[in-house]
């Protein structure tokens, strides 16, 4: 309704796969999204397994790629 043709998605590396997967099937026609990825605890070089909050993180990106993929096979049959 604004003319928009282009927007930037910001969000952290362990979200980026999900965030790209529900713009694509989400966004209306004729709207492109860039995607940013800043850092955050996780992304570092120590490892998001050694952190409690990161590994949780990385389990609840899954689990949301499972539920979108679910959710876009249930809807195909």
């Amino acid at each position: 309704t604004r003319g928009w043709r282009r927007v930037l998605l910001v969000t952290t590396p362990n979200h980026s796969r999900r965030v790209r997967l529900i713009w694509h099937r989400e966004a209306g026609p004729g709207l492109e999204a860039g995607l940013a990825v800043t850092h955050d605890e996780c992304s570092g070089q120590d490892g998001w397994w050694r952190r409690r909050r990161c590994s949780e993180a990385v389990l609840h990106e899954y689990l949301g790629l499972f539920a979108l993929y679910f959710k876009v096979s249930s809807l195909m049959r």
